[in-house]
């Protein structure tokens, strides 16, 4: 946290469900970017259906931006 600054220049993405417990400490850390990340807050928890929804996008942009 506070270090966002530190990826200036390298794609990020960012996904969390709006059930995961993590979900606010992502929002703030996302809150922190001068450029928001790409991903964003969809349905879900921190569980395997999320992350089996999420696998496909997050696949295209790691292979857009490697």
């Amino acid at each position: 946290m506070g270090r966002q600054d530190r990826l200036a220049g390298i794609a990020t993405r960012i996904d969390c469900g709006l059930g995961d417990p993590f979900c606010g400490a992502a929002q703030d850390y996302v809150a922190g970017f001068a450029q928001a990340p790409a991903g964003g807050f969809q349905r879900g928890d921190h569980d395997l259906g999320y992350w089996r929804r999420m696998a496909s996008p997050q696949v295209g942009f790691l292979g857009r931006h490697l």
